[in-house]
């Protein structure tokens, strides 16, 4: 079965068969590909009068096109989207904090279940544990400074699992006939 122009197939292999090309945004004489022009204009590039380009899926997933009413999104053909790493600012994180329950009395206990840190050691026995945390005693706040905010400002990863394939575009193929 021969292949149509402009066909995107995956490839588990590292060379593209004849008649085939790496989908890598090299940009195409329309002189010498004026059937594939035809087909692709210029909706990945070039300047659509000597040159235009070939689809570029390198790090990309293809989604469809066209309105999608359940999200909104209205993504038109060669429009690209998405990073590969995103940086979050503190806007874009939801409110919270980080309470810690710590007791206004003299720690009275070494550790165990449902004890709370103290807010000072009373004495410590010789020899002893350090009695850190108080199992009775009202909460108090933490001073504003001791909590603060975190994080370095860098970008992460942001990429969907993957396994990395080439897509291929058919350049010598059938013209495929419209409806």
């Amino acid at each position: 079965m021969d292949s149509y122009l402009g066909e995107v197939k995956l490839w588990a292999l590292n060379f593209a068969p004849k008649g085939w090309h790496l989908c890598d945004g090299t940009l195409m004489p329309v002189a010498q590909n004026q059937a594939l022009f035809s087909l692709l204009n210029n909706y990945y590039g070039g300047d659509g009068r000597t040159n235009f380009a070939l689809p570029d899926l390198r790090g990309r997933v293809p989604v469809a096109t066209g309105h999608n009413s359940q999200t909104g999104a209205n993504p038109q053909l060669g429009d690209k989207g998405g990073t590969e790493t995103t940086t979050l600012t503190q806007q874009q994180t939801p409110p919270h904090n980080h309470a810690v329950n710590v007791r206004g009395d003299n720690g009275n206990q070494a550790g165990g279940l449902n004890r709370h840190i103290a807010a000072a050691v009373a004495s410590t026995p010789p020899g002893g544990a350090i009695p850190l945390y108080a199992s009775d005693g009202a909460s108090v706040a933490l001073a504003p400074e001791t909590v603060s905010i975190e994080g370095g400002g860098e970008a992460h990863n942001n990429m969907q699992p993957y396994l990395a394939l080439n897509y291929y575009i058919c350049t010598n193929g059938v013209y495929p006939p419209r409806p």
